[in-house]
């Protein structure tokens, strides 16, 4: 038995997973206090040893802890050396939760963990060539080459959502501008939602948040792009064929069979996988775009979990 810990900036799942890659029971708790990493790790601990009783389980039964985080890695040391939707630096939390639960604690960047889920139990189960990108709060990504995790010198291959890809210049959480997240992750999706109610645009937003603009969500951005808002339209549209154009990068560096869509923002379907794909074809090299397959996650919101406690199997 394992614990799977996905790390996000906005929640934290914890799930009690089996030798065959099966979750048993998990929960998802808010991600609390940005920069306070303690607060979070004790977090982890209470709700990692509450969902352990609650199944009948003890510590004695489980092998391992692997933890996805989004973010710049030592995995072999347990630091997470930089996390910028975390707002952390140098954080040991393998040693951390180690010393309180006596049981083998790894980690893992979270782009990484969604792709080894997904090639585990999920929509990658029969290929070995996968590329993953993932939507939520920043844009992770991890590529298995012959069944390999790709990791790179520092473990930061694959860092889809820092791709200066946008012409917009915004500026990154990473420090840096024009990166593919400040665009088409959640938190870009939300920015643009903003300024659309903040110039008064003739929107279903602005009609619904005028008051409450700090209560835009992407799934409220989505919902209105479903029932036809055009403003709303227009920004899944500009976020789903800039990610298709840096999944183009992806697969044209990478050549993969399959290119998986996982977070939360993927589960809005059809309505944000059209756009990727258009971008993807637009910018992909034809055989390439002739042979690949892009599909929506099997897993959905469970691959972070169940990639990170595949991290302890054998």
């Amino acid at each position: 038995m394992y614990i799977g810990v996905d790390l996000g900036g906005t929640s934290v799942k914890i799930g009690v997973i089996s030798k065959k890659g099966e979750l048993i029971d998990h929960k998802e708790i808010p991600t609390r206090s940005r920069g306070f990493f303690q607060v979070v790790i004790n977090d982890i601990l209470h709700h990692s040893n509450e969902i352990i009783q609650l199944n009948g389980y003890s510590w004695d039964d489980i092998e391992g802890m692997g933890i996805g985080i989004p973010g710049l890695l030592d995995m072999e040391r347990g630091v997470v050396k930089m996390a910028p939707n975390l707002n952390w630096q140098n954080v040991p939390i393998k040693w951390f939760i180690e010393e309180q639960l006596k049981v083998p604690v790894k980690i893992e960047n979270d782009g990484n963990v969604a792709v080894l889920g997904e090639a585990w139990t999920g929509a990658g189960s029969q290929y070995k060539h996968i590329a993953m990108a993932t939507i939520g709060t920043g844009i992770g990504a991890g590529i298995i080459i012959d069944g390999h995790i790709l990791h790179g010198k520092q473990g930061m291959a694959a860092e889809l959502g820092h791709l200066p890809i946008s012409e917009e210049g915004l500026l990154c959480g990473c420090g840096n501008y024009g990166c593919l997240e400040t665009i088409s992750s959640a938190t870009g999706i939300i920015q643009k939602g903003k300024e659309v109610v903040t110039l008064g645009k003739d929107s279903l937003l602005t009609a619904q948040y005028k008051d409450e603009i700090d209560k835009i969500t992407a799934k409220s951005i989505i919902d209105a792009a479903k029932e036809g808002d055009n403003e709303s339209l227009q920004i899944i549209n500009h976020a789903g064929k800039l990610l298709g154009k840096g999944l183009a990068i992806i697969a044209n560096l990478f050549d993969p069979q399959i290119i998986i869509i996982g977070g939360g923002v993927s589960q809005a379907g059809d309505i944000i996988l059209d756009p990727i794909k258009e971008g993807f074809k637009e910018h992909g090299l034809k055989d390439i775009v002739a042979s690949v397959e892009i599909v929506l996650a099997h897993l959905g919101n469970q691959a972070g979990m169940i990639g990170a406690a595949s991290l302890f199997k054998k």
